[in-house]
């Protein structure tokens, strides 16, 4: 039986973060086929609209905090689509508010990770989230939001 490579969706509309994904992805030499999307409309589109005929992606990296669609819009709509059972979501948002944590776990988000600020923490946060609910560690993604903490991230 053929592998095939681990799919990761990126919903990030600011151009800055994309690129410390990029690189903190590059550094730890991961292997996973990246798509990104800039705002939650595409992201939607994607994947419960005409782009659901492509393959589903394992994980996705959804920003919270988007114009035209914010990220519990985005959660919403996919957790409202069969299509979508089986994907594991991380929101990666710059707010740190209980409110937004909260509003994820409802909607069935699986994590929800705070972007740290400084350059080296961030992308020690998105290789944790890629390490601790990437593909190869999918028994540990659970139905119910873990809330974690920046300090969890360098754990993973």
């Amino acid at each position: 039986m053929i592998s095939r490579i681990p799919r990761l969706l990126v919903v990030e509309d600011y151009a800055d973060d994309e690129r410390l994904i990029k690189r903190a992805l590059q550094r730890m030499g991961c292997d996973m086929d990246v798509e990104y999307v800039h705002d939650g409309e595409e992201a939607v589109e994607r994947l419960c609209g005409s782009g659901s005929a492509l393959p589903l992606p394992d994980l996705m990296l959804l920003d919270w905090k988007m114009p035209k669609m914010m990220g519990a819009e985005v959660l919403r709509e996919v957790r409202n689509s069969p299509h979508c059972k089986g994907l594991v979501i991380v929101a990666f948002s710059s707010s740190d508010g209980e409110q937004d944590k909260l509003q994820c776990a409802a909607l069935g988000g699986n994590a929800y990770f705070v972007k740290p600020i400084e350059y080296q923490p961030f992308l020690a946060a998105v290789q944790g989230i890629i390490t601790k609910f990437g593909p190869g560690n999918r028994k540990k993604a659970v139905s119910r939001v873990a809330v974690v903490q920046l300090s969890d991230a360098h754990q993973a």
